[in-house]
């Protein structure tokens, strides 16, 4: 039976084989939109790591596909 410091270690050893796929979500969003200058709405900031407006980040995809 395992006991807590290998439970501890492989729980650390999982974090770290985590840690390259962190969410493109974590992060302060902007007030402004970085492409127009536009305020970003506050639902939209509330996402976590917003840079464009709606309209920016939509033609950005659009040019995506």
């Amino acid at each position: 039976m395992a006991d807590i410091a290998d439970v501890a270690q492989e729980h650390m050893e999982a974090m770290e084989r985590l840690q390259p796929y962190v969410s493109p979500f974590a992060g302060a969003s902007l007030m402004e939109c970085s492409e127009c200058g536009d305020d970003i709405p506050e639902q939209r900031r509330k996402l976590g790591n917003v840079k464009l407006c709606f309209e920016c980040q939509s033609v950005k995809e659009r040019k995506n596909v």
